[in-house]
């Protein structure tokens, strides 16, 4: 019997199993805007609106997790992105994540057209994605210009 109970330990040990890895979670950014567009904003920032969801997580609780991450893209200008935890939520339009450079607004002017749009040019959203479970996607087509 004491041989028994001192390899329980032992066993508890080897036969216990890591929590499982949650599944893959996905939000499809499908349309990119400007805030005055939509809520008539003084001060323009750029807006991705995320296809509706019909469960869980919240959009706090996602964004929180996932690689906050975005490059838009056209030709060879690259611009880095980045969101916040949570985003806007309009009864009328849906929920948005705001997008901003390290240094602001991708409309902000100054010297420096490194981090900004550029006039005449299709800019392309692309998400990092280098979280491991919770996932970007953007629809077909999504783009925006000045």
């Amino acid at each position: 019997m004491l041989r028994t109970l001192a390899l329980l330990p032992l066993f508890a040990c080897i036969c216990t199993s890591p929590a499982p890895t949650p599944a893959p979670l996905l939000l499809t950014i499908d349309n990119l805007v400007w805030s005055e567009d939509l809520f008539g904003d003084s001060n323009p920032g750029l807006l991705a609106h995320i296809q509706d969801w019909p469960s869980p997580p919240t959009l706090h609780g996602f964004t929180r997790e996932a690689d906050k991450h975005f490059y838009l893209e056209s030709d060879q200008h690259r611009i880095p992105l980045r969101c916040g935890t949570g985003g806007i939520t309009s009864e009328k339009h849906g929920r948005f994540l705001i997008l901003r450079t390290a240094r602001g607004s991708v409309l902000e002017r100054g010297p420096s057209t490194e981090h900004r749009l550029q006039l005449g040019r299709t800019y392309t959203l692309r998400p990092r994605n280098d979280a491991e479970c919770y996932t970007w996607a953007v629809a077909e087509g999504v783009s925006i210009s000045l």
